[in-house]
């Protein structure tokens, strides 16, 4: 499409990804657990005004580095503590990774590929609901790319290879930064089987290796070194322990099955994971598409094998699953066949039916009640939460539904244009489901629990979670620090509170009632029940 090779490409592309990322950030709270875990964090270093220890419940926290935090730390002191800034780092990373994306695959091949590129990016599913997360992953995987990147351009040019290597070693600096030495870890494992498989370690100088080693180490120790002094080793022991379980073991709530990361990114990457199997490899492949294949492979083969299972942990693979699918498009586009318009049709028809059959059976439990039985009493009574699920919230799939046919089954069209269209329909069916279902599905799962510590004005005594594991109370309950605040009960029994509010699954409020006598239950919803201790009334 000439389209694609306008001068004014990039522009038009930052400003659609501006319009998509930016707006409706805000329209649901945050998600327990890992949005409302890292902001807030975010948080309690702007009430504490300690920036360099990392606390949650006002309590070191071992288990991330602080750079993610500390945008969203920055992002919330200038915007307001909230939904908005603590989701708006991610949204800007979105942008960024738009305009990194065009002009690497401008770089590798040229723009038509670029834009392909940059479309199958912000028209996949997950990809594209990731930048309006405030999840960790967006930021820590752009750094993780553009240090591959920037390493694989040292490798295959032969002008300012020392400058590209500087800036592979500060982008794996600031991924370890964000997230920790996995960071390092896939770099190297990418970096190492490509030049042993390519055999370019006899174009790799000390002077390169140094540079990279250099501006890594100088990066990361500026934190680590400065906490070590400031509070001793309790971070790198701690941290290291728990990367080794969240290897070696199943996380509470986050096992799987074998196969768990090929299925999630089949079916969360969609439709760039179909275009991903028309690659053209009848072709000779080029150097850059050898290496994206590498990447691909070691990230599912990596988190595989690690036990716990979060569907974030391979969102890595979203660049290269994307890069490739446009590669696909970009060979393909003179001739694909209806087939293969057709398998990107099915994937489209299976989430769009499930976003329908969610809405549907969201207004309508009954179905489900009435026909199965719910051991699980928690699930059964979100399922009946009394939700009201506009009609635009159920049949809105129709928009996107209509586009696809259009695409899939108008021969009339060109090629181009019909890929397009299926691009587009997948954008409209995501934007359609953040703004009109996704608050729907808050009110089933964790929004009674919002607004009961909301509803508390003045907030007068500290409220916690019974039986599970939850960060809603801290970051909405806006809790400050309190000496020895792990353990309400114990609190109690020590005589060191007097009054206390607890949240607690309906079914488990019996095992709260006799651990504290006296305790007042003053509402259920949704399958929670909240309490009120005070000494006073029990006495």
């Amino acid at each position: 499409m000439k389209l694609f090779e306008h001068k004014y490409a990039l522009i038009a592309l930052l400003a659609m990804a501006a319009l998509l990322f930016i707006p409706g950030l805000g329209i649901v709270h945050l998600f327990d657990w890992d949005e409302i875990n890292f902001t807030e964090m975010a948080r309690e270093m702007i009430v504490t005004n300690d920036w360099m220890n990392l606390q949650m419940n006002f309590e070191s926290f071992y288990e991330k580095p602080p750079l993610f935090i500390w945008l969203q730390a920055i992002s919330m002191k200038l915007v307001g503590i909230g939904e908005f800034g603590a989701r708006l780092p991610n949204a800007l990373i979105g942008i960024t990774t738009v305009f990194f994306l065009f002009q690497m695959g401008k770089k590798i091949h040229n723009q038509s590929l670029a834009v392909w590129w940059v479309l199958c990016y912000i028209c996949s599913l997950l990809p594209h609901f990731y930048f309006k997360s405030a999840l960790i992953d967006p930021t820590f995987n752009l750094f993780i790319f553009m240090g591959i990147c920037f390493a694989f351009i040292s490798l295959t040019e032969q002008d300012s290879k020392l400058r590209n290597v500087l800036l592979s070693g500060i982008c794996i600096a600031l991924a370890t930064m964000t997230k920790g030495p996995v960071a390092l870890l896939i770099f190297g494992l990418t970096a190492l089987v490509y030049i042993v498989s390519q055999r370019q370690y006899r174009g790799i100088s000390f002077a390169q290796v140094f540079v990279f080693l250099l501006s890594f180490v100088a990066i990361v120790s500026c934190w680590y070194l400065i906490h070590y002094f400031m509070y001793g080793p309790s971070f790198i022991k701690h941290f290291y322990a728990r990367q080794v379980a969240l290897l070696s073991s199943h996380d509470a709530g986050h096992s799987g099955f074998l196969g768990y990361h090929p299925l999630v990114l089949l079916l969360g990457c969609a439709p760039a994971s179909i275009y991903l199997f028309f690659y053209p490899f009848k072709n000779k492949i080029p150097s850059f598409d050898r290496l994206m294949w590498l990447l691909l492979i070691i990230i599912i083969v990596l988190f595989e094998l690690v036990q716990t299972k979060i569907i974030h942990y391979s969102s890595m693979a979203y660049f290269p699953i994307t890069f490739l699918a446009a590669r696909s498009i970009y060979a393909l586009s003179q001739r694909l066949t209806s087939k293969r318009f057709i398998a990107v049709f099915i994937l489209g028809l299976i989430w769009i039916f499930a976003a329908f059959l969610v809405a549907f059976i969201g207004d309508n439990p009954s179905l489900i009640t009435d026909y199965v039985e719910i051991k699980d009493p928690f699930a059964l009574a979100n399922l009946n939460a009394d939700v009201e699920w506009s009609w635009l919230s159920k049949y809105f799939c129709v928009l996107p539904l209509s586009i696809l046919l259009m695409a899939s089954f108008y021969p009339a069209l060109s090629t181009a244009k019909r890929l397009v269209l299926q691009l587009l329909a997948f954008l409209v069916f995501i934007q359609g489901f953040m703004y009109l279902s996704l608050s729907n599905i808050e009110q089933h799962t964790q929004s009674a629990v919002i607004e009961f510590v909301e509803s508390l004005e003045p907030r007068d005594a500290p409220i916690f979670v019974y039986g599970q594991k939850s960060y809603i109370h801290h970051f909405y309950g806006q809790q400050k620090p309190v000496e020895d605040f792990k353990n309400g009960l114990k609190q109690i029994r020590e005589n060191k509170l007097s009054r206390a509010y607890f949240i607690v699954k309906t079914h488990k409020a019996k095992g709260l009632e006799k651990e504290l006598k006296g305790i007042h239950k003053l509402s259920d919803k949704n399958g929670y029940s909240f309490f009120l201790y005070n000494e006073t009334k029990t006495k």
